[in-house]
C-alpha cells in the first residue's frame, strides 16, 4: 500500500482532500463572493492537458499550410486558440464557477469554426450544436448554483466526497450535472447534434471536437458530478 504522504496517481488517504493537485495556482478572484481563481494539474486532468496543447499544435500548424474554404487562416488560427484556452481552463479549474465560465468559453469559437469553415450544410449543424450545447449550460449553470449555494463554496477541492452536502441536495445537483454533462458528452439519446457536427465541421474542427471537446464532458461528469454528489450518483 501507498504511503499517505505519497503524491502517486492513486495515493489516497482518509485524512488528506480527495483532489490533491500536483501544481495549482490559487488567487482571490472575487473577494466578495468568496471566489478564487484556482487552477490545477493532477492524474485525472494531466494527460487531458497535454492531448490538448498537442492536438491544438498540429490544428494550427495544419491550418497555416491548408487553409479551408471560408475564410482567413490566421483568424480560423485565432479561433483554435481560444477553444484550447476554454478546453485547458475547464481541465485544470478547481473552482466551481471557473470551471463553468471555461466551459462556455469554447462554445461561441467552435461554433464559429463550424458555420465558417464547414461544408454546405455548415450553418445549420452550427445552429444545432449551440442549441443544445446552450442546454447543456443551462442545466450545468443550475446545478453549479444548487451546489456553491448549499455548500457555501465553490472550491472543487474541498467539495469533492459531498463537502457536507445533504443526500437530497446531492442527488437534485447529480441529476441538473449528469443532464448537462450528458449533451456535452454526448450520451444518447442528447447526442443528435454530433453527427451533423462532425460532418459538416472542416478538418481541423472535427479534430478538436473528437479528440478534446467531447472529452470534457465525460471529465466534467467525473470530476464534478461524481466527484461534488457522490450520494446523488449513487
Amino acid at each position: 500500500p501507498l504511503a499517505a504522504g505519497d503524491r502517486g496517481w492513486f495515493a489516497w488517504s482518509a485524512a488528506t482532500p480527495a483532489v490533491r493537485p500536483w501544481h495549482q495556482l490559487d488567487l482571490p478572484w472575487v473577494p466578495g463572493l468568496e471566489l478564487r481563481f484556482h487552477l490545477g494539474v493532477d492524474g485525472i486532468s494531466y494527460p487531458l492537458v497535454v492531448l490538448t496543447a498537442l492536438l491544438t499544435l498540429l490544428c494550427c500548424a495544419y491550418s497555416l499550410h491548408r487553409v479551408p474554404a471560408g475564410g482567413s487562416g490566421r483568424t480560423l488560427v485565432a479561433l483554435l486558440l481560444v477553444i484550447e484556452v476554454g478546453i485547458l481552463g475547464t481541465f485544470l479549474a478547481l473552482d466551481l464557477v471557473l470551471f463553468f465560465l471555461f466551459f462556455e468559453v469554447v462554445l461561441l469559437p467552435m461554433y464559429a469554426v463550424i458555420a465558417g469553415w464547414g461544408g454546405e450544410d455548415r450553418r445549420r449543424a452550427a445552429r444545432k450544436f449551440v442549441l443544445y450545447t446552450l442546454l447543456g449550460s443551462v442545466l450545468l449553470l443550475v446545478g453549479v448554483y444548487v451546489v456553491v449555494s448549499a455548500a457555501g463554496t465553490a472550491d472543487i477541492v474541498a467539495l469533492t466526497g459531498g463537502g457536507g452536502l445533504s443526500r437530497g441536495t446531492q442527488l437534485f445537483a447529480f441529476t441538473l450535472l449528469a443532464l448537462a454533462f450528458a449533451v456535452k458528452s454526448p450520451l444518447w439519446p442528447l447526442h443528435s447534434w454530433l453527427p451533423d457536427a462532425h460532418t459538416q465541421a472542416p478538418t481541423v474542427g472535427s479534430v478538436v471536437l473528437a479528440g478534446v471537446l467531447l472529452k470534457m464532458g465525460t471529465y466534467g461528469l467525473i470530476r464534478v458530478a461524481v466527484g461534488v454528489a457522490p450520494e446523488g450518483a449513487r
